[in-house]
């Protein structure tokens, strides 16, 4: 039961299974005790008689695990204690910095207490010490007041089933296969527990012709190099699995995008690629990357390899001229040529974003104007296209006899086809796709990271239906109309968190300009400068939230290392029911998602909130420049990104339509009775293909 074996992560991480070991049962009041513990971070267990007393000693190892894996293994504290309630309805970064620096003058040098002391507004009723340093001393005093603070009272369940190891084991295995079966991209941390799982379980046979995408083949290959490297040559292996191992074994680039390094090879290792090659179906593949292999057959020797003639014949004319004018790749390339084939887009889809390999976005636009298929050309070009994936789908084993749900909410879940980019989160799914939020009345947005050097940035955007930026909370406003900031942290040497609330059941009322929620009463003896900020304020037309369409939070680097370089970095967002000081900040149970913050970018932008109609849509990009600091000035860009990633769907194959063309070409009966169904698909673990764990599915169905 104790989270320390790597299997075991791996298991409830990727599958929900909480592997406990075998023995005396659990007396009642142990599982109870165990029960009640990890209710605490949102985990219920589908058969906790199976727990065993072993096991529910080891809850405790479970606990920290999900709260780890939901954004933070500590307690949270934002840097004001009265968040997010006592906050006058207006504020502005610029009023804050007159006061502040005003009572510094004639401080030549002040250190970081003398500026929390001057930016400290709690004597006038206003949010003190924003935009200051970390004080590690009252942090900690906060996290001890957090601690005996009541939960949220709203919770998002993870449903774990127990099972023993045999069974552990055995899930694992498939979920291997699945992975390796995938003809898309993994994610990088999916990608480490498949190379982890595969070190200690083995491979279960799987081959390389077996596995579709060649990256991932990569990580078949490299298992068998590590526990079975005499069976590599009767792989069937072609060249550009090799070339992809050299790359992981030196750690360079397994997508041969850039040049890769020879590895240090005994002369048995030698002999063994060379072998490889010699029985390679596709020998002939070494003149598409020609330089590459004239440099590796350096060090392979060939010449020496008397035993492999097919090999050394290939190396020669390799070496002799840049073509194999015998390959069916290079007659099918001189045919395009001399022919002049292209197909141009007609530019109705722009704009666009590309999302590089390390999730940065690049936006692509583009004029219309340029040339279309004819429509008779492009009907044609649709219907062998069409009848080719029925063909192939009818080919697979026959759903004759079986009942499929497809659970509702799913046309609007696209198919991943890039997940290798995608944030490390609890849930994978493809940019654009857009998943309900239900009916929770609070979204709170956090960020956590820990550097004494860093200062980390959470803002948040509102864009009109036009996406354009309309509204924002930031830093140098820390609150307007349902939005609110809990004030900005400028260094973390202890860990530091900000957050920010969004009052969804407040957005989803008629707001009047001298109604806004959360804004505090007048006061008699107020000074007559707060009283003109606070009705300026209630006058600002950026307040009203009639305009908004979209929020769009947005993580920025200020300062410091790169996200990936910081010690503790990770962001995410809770479904709550309350905005109140009351109640503990961060409580594990209502996060929705978390996910690590890596990469070298500037930026995070993880999704778009579209309050009209309570969906979340998947943005997940790294910008490497814009939005600065000031995303009020700097944030246009983020909505032209956000729109071309809205545009994605109805470009793209959504879930429920794959589904559908399996169930039609498969002889399947669709079902709208989940309890009727003997095939299931939604966004749960109890589901034949869950959507949000999408190894399965990617394997059996695309």
């Amino acid at each position: 039961m104790r989270v320390v074996h790597l299997l075991d992560r791996v298991a409830l991480d990727r599958l929900h299974l909480l592997a406990g070991p075998s023995g005396e049962p659990a007396s009642p009041a142990a599982a109870a005790a165990a029960t009640v513990e990890l209710a605490r971070v949102g985990v219920h267990l589908e058969d906790a008689g199976r727990l065993g007393a072993a096991g529910a000693r080891g809850v405790g190892d479970v606990v920290r695990h999900v709260r780890s894996r939901r954004g933070g293994d500590g307690t949270w504290a934002p840097l004001f204690d009265g968040f997010p309630d006592r906050l006058p309805a207006a504020d502005d970064v610029r009023l804050r910095a007159a006061f502040g620096w005003a009572r510094l003058a004639g401080v030549p040098d002040p250190d970081d207490a003398q500026v929390r002391a001057a930016f400290d507004f709690s004597d006038l009723g206003w949010w003190p010490a924003s935009s200051v340093p970390q004080d590690v001393g009252a942090a900690r005093v906060a996290r001890l007041r957090q601690r005996v603070l009541p939960p949220d009272g709203r919770v998002e369940w993870w449903t774990l089933r127990v099972v023993g190891p045999q069974e552990r084991d055995d899930a694992l295995r498939a979920w291997v296969a699945d992975c390796f079966a995938t003809p898309t991209s993994l994610r990088e941390d999916v990608r480490e527990d498949v190379r982890a799982v595969t070190a200690l379980l083995g491979t279960g046979g799987v081959r390389p012709a077996d596995v579709p995408f060649r990256e991932t083949r990569t990580l078949l290959v490299r298992a068998v190099w590590e526990t079975e490297r005499a069976t590599l040559p009767d792989l069937g292996l072609d060249p550009d699995d090799l070339l992809r191992l050299f790359a992981d074994l030196t750690g360079t680039d397994t997508s041969l995008g850039r040049g890769v390094r020879y590895p240090r090879l005994s002369r048995a290792d030698r002999r063994l690629v060379v072998q490889c090659l010699e029985r390679s179906p596709r020998l002939g593949d070494v003149f598409r990357r020609r330089g590459l292999w004239l440099a590796v057959g350096r060090g392979l020797h060939v010449g020496e390899h008397t035993g492999a003639p097919r090999t050394r014949a290939v190396f020669e004319r390799l070496r002799a001229t840049r073509h194999d004018v015998t390959s069916f790749p290079a007659r099918f390339e001189r045919l395009l040529r001399e022919d002049r084939a292209q197909i141009r887009d007609n530019g109705a889809t722009y704009p666009r974003v590309s999302v590089l390999g390390d999730g940065t976005a690049l936006p692509v636009t583009r004029a219309p104007g340029h040339l279309a298929l004819p429509p008779r050309a492009r009907t044609a070009v649709l219907g062998v296209l069409d009848a080719a994936v029925t063909a192939q789908l009818a080919g697979r084993e026959s759903w004759h006899g079986e009942r499929v749900h497809v659970a509702e909410g799913l046309d609007r879940v696209l198919v991943p086809e890039a997940l290798r980019s995608t944030a490390q989160g609890l849930v994978q799914v493809e940019r654009g796709s857009v998943l309900p939020l239900g009916e929770a009345p609070v979204v709170r947005l956090f960020v956590h990271w820990k550097h004494p050097d860093s200062d980390l940035d959470l803002s948040c955007l509102a864009l009109d239906e036009d996406f354009t930026v309309v509204d924002h909370v930031s830093w140098t406003r820390l609150r307007s109309g349902v939005m609110v900031h809990s004030g900005d942290v400028t260094s973390a040497p202890d860990g530091a968190q900000e957050f920010l609330d969004v009052d969804l059941a407040a957005l989803g009322r008629d707001l009047l300009p001298d109604g806004l929620p959360g804004e505090t009463p007048p006061r008699r003896g107020r000074p007559r400068w707060f009283r003109r900020v606070r009705r300026a304020g209630r006058a600002d037309p950026a307040v009203r939230t009639g305009a908004w369409r979209y929020l769009v939070p947005v993580v920025f680097r200020y300062s410091g290392p790169a996200f990936g370089d910081l010690e503790e970095a990770c962001a995410g967002w809770m479904l709550r029911e309350r905005t109140s000081r009351e109640h503990v900040a961060f409580d594990p149970a209502t996060v929705a998602n978390a996910f690590a913050l890596t990469g070298g970018q500037r930026a995070v932008v993880p999704f778009a909130l579209d309050v009209r109609s309570r969906e979340v849509v998947t943005v997940d990009l790294h910008l490497p420049g814009l939005p600065g600091a000031r995303v009020e000035r700097d944030g246009s860009g983020v909505g032209d990104l956000v729109r071309a990633v809205v545009a994605r769907r109805p470009l793209r194959t959504d879930v429920a339509t794959l589904v559908a063309e399996h169930v039609a070409a498969r002889g399947g009966e669709p079902v709208t009775d989940r309890a009727r169904a003997t095939i299931t698909v939604g966004t749960d673990a109890g589901c034949t293909y869950d959507v949000l764990r999408p190894e399965r599915l990617l394997a059996d169905l695309l």
